[in-house]
């Protein structure tokens, strides 16, 4: 197995795999997620409400956790070939699934929020408060992640708490 020490090569092929493979999965997901908007929309009750939002987490685990996991595992043993990728996958897409479901929480629960007439719906933020919000979700949800790989990349690099910062601003 070839090992790549060069740094700009390394990051090259880092932003195309995270690009390709979070076009792959959230791209899929929102096809699905649309494909059942119809749906979506009906009243199915709390249970339903909270069954939808398990089955994002979920295909969000899996859509997007594992199809990143693979592309950046593939990129990071090329860099540190004692990484074992299967770990790195499994680390990613436990992450993702926690992440998922923490972000899946104001969403849904705005959703369980009963309506009690035309002039107390819920009226949709303005696009900087959801710019805002979508900002400091990231700012929660990526640390999960990062932690999630942390406890592989540990290993294999002594600076691998960094990766904690890294996934706070790249999300």
């Amino acid at each position: 197995m070839e090992v790549r020490t060069d740094d700009r090569t390394f990051l090259r092929e880092w932003v195309v795999a995270n690009g390709v493979a979070e076009s792959v999965g959230l791209g899929t997901t929102f096809v699905l997620g649309m494909s059942a908007a119809p749906w979506l929309e009906a009243d199915h009750g709390v249970g339903g409400m909270l069954g939808l939002a398990l089955f994002a987490v979920v295909l969000g685990t899996f859509l997007e956790g594992v199809v990143v996991g693979v592309a950046q595992g593939w990129v990071l043993e090329r860099r540190r070939p004692e990484l074992i990728r299967r770990q790195w996958v499994i680390a990613t897409a436990a992450g993702a699934g926690l992440a998922w479901l923490v972000g899946m929480i104001p969403s849904t629960a705005m959703a369980l929020v009963p309506e009690s007439g035309a002039s107390s719906s819920i009226q949709e933020p303005a696009v900087l408060v959801q710019l805002f919000l979508a900002a400091g979700l990231g700012m929660v949800t990526g640390p999960i992640l990062g932690v999630a790989q942390w406890t592989v990349l540990r290993r294999h690099l002594p600076t691998a708490t960094n990766w904690l910062w890294a996934n706070a601003l790249a999300w």
